[in-house]
């Protein structure tokens, strides 16, 4: 009995302990997950604290209620039919149900349906296990959603959207299809792996390239520039379209890219008609200007002709107005010319070897009486920086800073100043830049007015034609010249103050025997001191930014032992110059003054401020090109040289 009595007591520890792991158990599972049991016609007979939680009824409110409590009355009464029809069979249900609360609200479960048996195997019960999977169903319903209406705004997209996931077309919208005629993306996808079978190659539209480099690769690298695409639609036509791509990184494995084919084949085509028209026009107005140009020639030809005959006042004053006249139209005619050659890309620069200080003081010095009959104060400023010998075209950069100076000089009152001026900004050892400044103290612009002056046959205001005349096409022309040779035309303004143009260029440097410095070499330059302070600051800068070795002496020294037959004497004194006189050659002996009017002295009157040195420069360079400076050694040895020469 002892024996018995203890086996009981050890199976009845058992069981407590194994009852109470068991009730863990349950409990554990009860706050997870959702149970109820129902009675065989679908009552209610418990319901777990999840079951009240999610459902909102309270206990009483559930127990002997059948289940259909928390039925969706949306759903598909089919589902409940095939339930029954499983679990009555004693068969277990899997499925997903959405129920709703107490409150109305609904929340979506997975559920697990077991028929329960007695000893004789008949269903007495039914157990459901349910999962709350609520967010995870909204979550799902709102990327559905959200892809949903993505793919409604691809497809009422009128441009063609591609999308490539890793290369490889994942997605396409309406556009594509009713453009190129496939039924769908697998249709398209077994002709071809890449939208570029499309593409027509020709010269300036995107390339087939598929690997190891993708079509689409030019234009990530430079996302700003236009892309073309040239393509052939349905209907065996050929369509143009500009194209976009950007790149989207998913996951750090996913690599998108989103293409936008914008049908611009109208839009092109009545640009090209422009251009054609442009082209038609431009053609017409170079040979008509050519055509009227050869008779104008002659009869500006013979009106010169007639000036050098005996003419009477009124007959001479005829003459003049023909003359006057012919030049105007000749240069309308030029302009016009010069606007088409432009328009047809038919400007081609020279690049030739050029000294800018003459070239420049040249094409300044061609305007100088038209300034003087307007009393203007007409002054250039040259910086002694600049090469002396660069590469570029001569005529067309005369040309621009002719039209500069010329209008500066019409829209300038009288007693006015016109300033041309060039400045070094940026320089190495090879190249050069340039600024070139041409400044008035006329008219000037009105500041709405700006934009429009480089338009072609544009004025300021239309009251400028008239009161100063001209085609407007001076501007344009010069703008557009500024921008062959790789600069940009640009101005300040004030009205009645002035106006300045301004542009800058790039010059490459050259090398020629007959810059200043090669052609003093064999003279020593010597400068006698002077009071002066300024005067000798100022001729010692010049000199040194010309690399020219000199010396100095003074007033007191004994010229005849000092002075060679090779030396080039600068002096700020006519007296001093004339006791030089006895000893060198008046043509080596250059005197700075305004008030020599010594018939034995060359003299020249250079104003010592900013201009000096371009104005000395061009004096020495004058005298050495046009050989007044001749050594007598050179005398001595004479010509040798046979010579034969052509007159044309």
């Amino acid at each position: 009995i002892d024996y018995i009595s203890k086996n009981f007591e050890k199976e009845q520890k058992k069981f407590q302990a194994e009852k109470f792991n068991y009730s863990e158990f349950l409990k554990a599972i009860n706050s997870v997950v959702i149970i109820s049991k129902t009675d065989p016609k679908g009552n209610i007979t418990y319901a777990n604290e999840e079951f009240k939680k999610i459902s909102g009824y309270k206990r009483e409110d559930l127990l002997g209620n059948s289940h259909n409590i928390v039925r969706n009355p949306d759903t598909d009464a089919q589902v409940f039919k095939d339930l029954w029809a499983t679990i009555k069979k004693g068969n277990v249900w899997h499925g997903k149900l959405a129920n709703r609360a107490k409150d109305g609200s609904i929340y979506y479960v997975k559920s697990h349906i077991f028929p329960i048996f007695d000893q004789k195997h008949n269903i007495i019960e039914y157990l459901a296990i349910r999962e709350d999977i609520t967010d995870v169903i909204k979550s799902k319903k709102a990327y559905e959603n959200q892809l949903k209406f993505s793919n409604m705004l691809l497809d009422n997209e009128e441009n063609i959207v591609v999308v490539t996931k890793n290369n490889q077309i994942s997605k396409v919208n309406d556009a594509f299809f009713r453009t190129f005629g496939y039924k769908d993306l697998e249709s398209f996808q077994s002709w071809h792996e890449c939208i570029c079978d499309l593409f027509i190659e020709k010269e300036g539209y995107l390339k087939r390239e598929k690997r190891p480099k993708m079509w689409y690769d030019v234009i990530l690298k430079e996302p700003y520039k236009i892309h073309f695409a040239l393509m052939m639609d349905s209907n065996n036509e050929e369509r143009i379209y500009s194209v976009k791509s950007r790149q989207l990184v998913y996951n750090e494995e996913a690599i998108y890219v989103i293409h936008t084919f914008n049908d611009i084949t109208e839009l092109e085509r009545t640009k090209q008609k422009a251009q054609q028209a442009e082209v038609a026009q431009a053609m017409f107005l170079a040979n008509m200007s050519h055509e009227i140009r050869t008779p104008m020639n002659g009869i500006l030809g013979f009106a010169e002709l007639l000036q050098n005959t005996e003419l009477s006042d009124t007959q001479k004053k005829y003459v003049d107005i023909v003359n006057s006249s012919t030049r105007t139209l000749l240069n309308i005619i030029n302009d016009i010319l010069d606007s088409s050659k432009i328009a047809n890309n038919k400007i081609e620069l020279e690049n030739i070897e050029i000294n800018p200080f003459v070239e420049f003081n040249t094409t300044f010095e061609l305007l100088k009486s038209l300034a003087e009959q307007k009393s203007l104060i007409y002054i250039n400023k040259f910086d002694t920086k600049m090469f002396e010998c660069v590469q570029s075209d001569a005529t067309r950069l005369r040309q621009i800073i002719t039209n500069l100076l010329s209008n500066a000089i019409k829209f300038t009152p009288q007693n006015g100043q016109v300033l041309l001026q060039t400045e070094v900004i940026k320089e190495n050892d090879s190249t050069q830049t340039v600024r070139f400044l041409v400044s008035d103290t006329g008219i000037g612009i009105p500041e709405k007015k700006l934009e429009k002056i480089f338009k072609p046959f544009s004025q300021a205001d239309e009251s400028t034609t008239r009161k100063f005349g001209g085609t407007g096409l001076g501007l344009s022309i010069s703008a557009d010249l500024v921008k062959v040779f790789g600069g940009e035309l640009q101005v300040k303004s004030t009205e009645g103050k002035g106006t300045t143009f301004f542009f800058d260029l790039e010059f490459d440097k050259c090398d020629r025997s007959t810059i200043l410095k090669n052609l003093l070499a064999s003279y020593e330059i010597v400068i006698v001191e002077d009071n002066d302070k300024l005067f000798m600051d100022t001729i010692d800068k010049t000199l040194d930014s010309f690399h020219i070795h000199y010396k100095h002496i003074s007033k007191e020294d004994d010229f005849a032992k000092l002075l060679k037959n090779n030396t080039i004497v600068l002096t700020l004194d006519a007296q001093t110059g004339m006791q030089i006189r006895k000893i060198l050659p008046r043509e080596q002996i250059i005197c700075i003054t305004d008030k020599c009017d010594n018939e034995h002295l060359d003299c020249i009157d250079l104003t010592f401020d900013e201009s000096f040195g371009s104005h000395l420069y061009n004096f020495l360079l004058s005298k050495m090109q046009n050989h007044t400076l001749i050594r007598k050694e050179d005398i001595n040895s004479g010509i040798t040289q046979n010579l034969r020469i052509l007159i044309a």
